[in-house]
């Protein structure tokens, strides 16, 4: 077996993966799930082959890559409603 860094680990990014996605929901915005699931991603990279990010940094760019554009997907796809919020037509204390 291969002496490896900790961060090189794909069974610790997918523990951050999960935390962080069970954290979101006691977080309103999809925040965390964005890193959540750019953690996971990283972690089946990892998995499926160790050697391809060879360095912390690297490591750190593609997660933060890979988080915003978790991120920008789930912002497309659960986007808030822009209903206008307009003024009634009847206002019941003129009655």
């Amino acid at each position: 077996m291969t002496d490896i860094a900790l961060w090189q680990h794909w069974s610790l990014w997918m523990i951050a993966g999960v935390v962080l996605v069970i954290l979101e929901m006691f977080v309103p915005g999809f925040i965390l799930l964005g890193f959540g699931i750019g953690a996971l991603i990283v972690g089946a990279i990892f998995w499926l082959s160790a050697g391809l990010i060879g360095s912390m940094p690297a490591a750190f760019l593609i997660f933060g890559a890979l988080s915003l554009l978790a991120w920008l997907g789930l912002r497309a796809t659960f986007k808030p409603s822009a209903a206008k919020v307009g003024e009634p037509e009847d206002d019941i204390n003129e009655y």
